[in-house]
């Protein structure tokens, strides 16, 4: 009976360090468990972040792309208002000559027409 004690002691003894050693390798796993549950989150953090950086800068090239599709529209209103602009300045251009040659034909004309009215005069 002595030696069955001694066995079942043994035994008992070796089941609780075995039971023990489970029980730190338990502890060890849950510890592990919560910072990798920890990285986890801080990961889940980063990419809902990464998602909303992302759909802000997203909206922001969209209204940076509508704001350059004014622009253009406007350049080129304005590059068609300088077209005209150039054209009717190259036309004035052409014409001054002309304008100033008209006047000095009706200048000596007027000259002529005062001087016949003087002579009729006198």
């Amino acid at each position: 009976m002595q030696t069955k004690l001694n066995r079942l002691n043994e035994k008992r003894t070796s089941v609780m360090a075995r039971q023990s050693s489970i029980i730190n390798e338990l502890r060890e796993k849950e510890s592990q468990v919560a910072t990798l549950s920890a990285q986890e989150l801080g990961e889940k953090t980063k990419m809902r972040n990464l998602h909303e950086e992302q759909s802000s800068l997203n909206h922001e090239k969209h209204e940076i792309e509508s704001r350059l599709n004014v622009l253009v529209k406007e350049k080129e209103t304005a590059n068609e208002n300088l077209v005209k602009l150039r054209e009717k300045e190259q036309s004035l251009i052409s014409t001054s000559g002309t304008s100033i040659s008209k006047l000095q034909e009706f200048d000596e004309l007027l000259g002529k027409l005062k001087r016949a009215g003087e002579v009729l005069y006198t």
